[in-house]
């Protein structure tokens, strides 16, 4: 017993100052320009949504995609209005440090990577979906090819627990849905209509989010399963072409980005009760935010699951062997 208690405490005592700060800020990209930001990624108190400066410093580039990669890594997707600047960057996760740049000729709006570790980006203006090898930026080609199924307008696109593709297509007003491992059309999975859906998440209800803002800011939840709607939340701000979510560790809330609001909202996540501004329009020189992520990044199961059987192992009644 007391080996087992010595292996928990030095367990906990690696892992507990790291999993003391998940989720204690969030991270803002700014995807214009200007005197404060730089489009820089910025950084606010997850707790009171106050600016605390900025975390990656991007100068004379528009940030716009930003999501963590299966290695821990950070991924920053950006560019100037020059034809052809477009470039994926990646950052040491914990302090924003550079660590390297992928030159990526194709524009791209979103960003994921797919159950294979492989990176996926909509390609708004092409009507597709391009691939790449994430761990040197090589262009492993078009995943989704031109118009596939009708895409039009891809921005948001995410794999989801049948390991398929989803893909917003913003203009045609749909969610469309591909063979994960070809690349293959499927079928439209859900029909959001008008509102231009953008962002996609999972959500922990298991549930499609959608966010989507032409005709002002809204939330629309999907079965994972029917496609069925099963409810749509306004988010007050201005129409907005530019809207992500992030779920916070504790699943209660839900930020979304409002971009043309210069704001990043909090709603409920179980009931859409809208919350107010978590992070002030303008707060830190924000301009237009887009995406957004909680930081240090929340552990994945795996990680949790030692510390759990720490636990039960110290709680084990004296005299009960382990099975």
């Amino acid at each position: 017993m007391r080996r087992n208690l010595v292996s928990i405490i030095v367990l906990f005592a690696f892992a507990m100052p790291a999993l003391g700060d998940i989720g204690s800020s969030i991270l803002v990209s700014d995807a214009f320009a200007n005197t404060v930001a730089q489009g820089d990624v910025l950084k606010y108190n997850a707790s009171s949504g106050a600016f605390e400066g900025v975390f990656i410093d991007v100068p004379s580039r528009i940030s716009s995609e930003l999501l963590y990669g299966p290695n821990g890594d950070l991924y920053l997707h950006g560019g100037s209005n020059v034809a052809g600047d477009s470039k994926i960057q990646r950052y040491d996760a914990d302090t924003g440090t550079f660590i390297s740049e992928f030159s990526i000729e194709r524009r791209m709006d979103f960003l994921t990577f797919g159950p294979d570790g492989d990176l996926f980006g909509s390609d708004f203006s092409g009507d597709k979906v391009h691939r790449y090898d994430p761990t040197n930026g090589v262009y492993l080609g078009e995943f989704v090819t031109s118009q596939s199924g009708g895409l039009n307008g891809p921005r948001g696109l995410i794999f989801g627990p049948d390991d398929n593709l989803y893909v917003s297509s913003r203009i045609s007003g749909q969610i469309l849905r591909y063979d994960g491992a070809t690349g293959a059309f499927m079928n439209v999975f859900a029909t959001p209509g008008g509102n231009g859906p953008q962002d996609l998440q999972f959500g922990p209800d298991g549930a499609l989010w959608v966010a989507g803002g032409l005709a002002g800011p809204v939330l629309n939840r999907y079965d994972a399963i029917s496609g069925v709607l099963l409810s749509t939340w306004v988010v007050p701000g201005n129409p907005s072409d530019g809207m992500s979510m992030a779920f916070s560790p504790d699943n209660n809330f839900v930020l979304v980005s409002v971009a043309n609001s210069s704001a990043v909202r909090r709603l409920n996540a179980t009931t859409g009760a809208d919350l107010g501004d978590f992070v002030a329009s303008g707060s830190g020189g924000l301009i237009y935010p887009t995406a957004i992520l909680y930081h240090p990044r929340v552990p994945e199961p795996a990680v949790l699951l030692p510390l759990a059987v720490g636990l039960l192992l110290l709680r084990r009644p004296r005299g009960v062997a382990a099975r």
